[in-house]
């Protein structure tokens, strides 16, 4: 069996700078363990940025998507290569989850 890697399935955008690394050696680190990276936040399922987002970018990026966004630290990348698998995104989550639940559902379709 061909092994995939540890990122396979998921569509990576990095979001400005990136502390400890830079955006070219994500983009490499992605593509070498089976991930693509995603031009811009449109579709992507991470979103990688170092520090927190503003109200309009974090609303755009939650509040309108239609499958689930993990906003996370570079270092969830980045020790998910260490670990050799992919660790939970909530450890490395730079928006929390209730915010992420809070802004979807006010943006479901009734």
């Amino acid at each position: 069996k061909e092994e995939k890697g540890i990122f396979f399935g998921t569509r990576i955008h990095v979001n400005g700078y990136t502390d400890g690394t830079t955006e070219l050696e994500v983009k490499r680190l992605v593509a070498i363990h089976g991930g693509s990276v995603a031009r811009t936040a449109s579709g992507a399922t991470h979103i990688l940025a170092s520090h927190g987002l503003n109200g309009s970018k974090t609303h755009k990026y939650l509040g309108k998507a239609k499958n689930t966004t993990h906003i996370v630290k570079p270092e969830w990348l980045l020790e998910s290569i260490k670990a050799g698998k992919r660790l939970k995104e909530y450890n490395y989550s730079i928006v929390s989850s209730e915010v992420q639940g809070d802004l979807r559902s006010m943006f479901k379709p009734t």
